[in-house]
């Protein structure tokens, strides 16, 4: 019997003709239109004002990085920053043809809108296109990414690395193409050079490297393998990390805290974070109604616990990816911290 090819587990069933002759599209074949408008959205989004406010501090940095004479940057001549060198290297080269003011925040435009496709791909693959359609369109309106998405910092390109590492590591396992494996190695190299922060996204990588072994033991070796290449790649730069680990950690900005930890979600939830880090006198729900602050709760806590439950109905995969991502993203930078 000639097998059946499948959409979101479900046999592709011939288009039905209507009244009028035209093939009735099924809802589920839409999706990944769908999908392309969001990402199309949410870059525009992104582009939207890029420029409206001028380069505060740290912007301010990466332009006079992106200056340095290439053996300089590329740290031969000693660390002069507590981040690694590859995005300062790129607003150099951005800035061959960009201005300095929007050489940086061209690169994390372009990356924040890249993680909205990227984030697509990867739900898809775990939960379906219409799934992947929420997150995708959620992830193209989030003020948070579209914060980070125009800031001349490291942080947007980042988290499109972290995107692409797990996408790449879970195609690896569902089809095992040499070039999923090499992608993943690849962009786990790439994370660690453009931010140390990345470490805290990809270590709950092994909770996956646990889970698949039991079934697919040669692949899990193989993703292993990849990871240990990655730590090799970065060894020549490790001097200039431990050079500021120390100074950096006594920084009263970075000492943790649970007044941190709950500001930190709150933020990722959309609640609050004034005065997290930049002070603004707009005020949001979390401090504007504080009266309110139990049935915000609700709204938010509600719809995750049911999105989990959906996640994990869907396969154990799917919801260790998303442990990972959120759950275990903040407990290693809290126990790194």
């Amino acid at each position: 019997m000639q097998a059946e090819r499948l959409v979101d587990g479900q046999p592709l069933q011939a288009p039905v003709l209507r009244a009028g002759g035209r093939p009735h599209i099924r809802w589920v074949s839409r999706a990944p239109l769908l999908g392309f408008a969001a990402v199309i959205m949410g870059g525009l989004l992104r582009l939207y004002h890029v420029n409206a406010l001028s380069l505060w501090v740290d912007e301010g940095l990466s332009v006079a990085y992106s200056h340095l004479s290439w053996p300089v940057l590329l740290g031969l001549h000693g660390a002069y920053t507590p981040h690694p060198p590859l995005y300062f290297a790129l607003v150099k080269v951005a800035s061959l043809w960009l201005p300095d003011s929007l050489a940086g925040r061209a690169i994390s435009v372009v990356a924040g809108t890249l993680t909205i496709a990227a984030l697509y791909a990867l739900v898809q693959r775990l939960a379906g296109a219409w799934i992947a359609l929420v997150a995708s369109v959620a992830l193209a309106l989030s003020p948070l990414a579209i914060w980070y998405s125009q800031e001349a910092r490291p942080y947007a390109l980042d988290v499109l690395l972290v995107c692409v590492s797990y996408l790449a590591l879970i195609t690896f396992y569902q089809t095992g193409r040499r070039q999923w494996i090499i992608t993943y190695g690849v962009a786990l190299v790439l994370a660690m050079y453009v931010e140390y922060s990345a470490f805290f996204a990809l270590a709950p990588q092994a909770l996956l490297f646990v889970l698949f072994h039991r079934c697919e033991r040669s692949r899990t070796r193989a993703s292993m393998g990849a990871a240990g290449a990655t730590a090799v790649a970065f060894l020549p730069w490790l001097p200039h990390l431990f050079s500021y680990a120390g100074p950096t950690s006594e920084q009263a900005q970075f000492a943790l805290s649970s007044d941190k930890v709950v500001g930190v979600l709150l933020a990722v939830m959309g609640l609050s974070g004034n005065g997290g880090y930049f002070l603004s006198t707009q005020l949001l729900p979390w401090d504007l109604w504080p009266g309110l602050r139990p049935l915000l709760l609700i709204f938010v806590v509600l719809p995750a616990v049911l999105g989990a439950g959906v996640l994990l109905r869907r396969s154990t995969t799917t919801f260790a990816v998303a442990l990972c991502l959120f759950a275990g993203t903040i407990a290693i930078a809290a126990a790194v911290s």
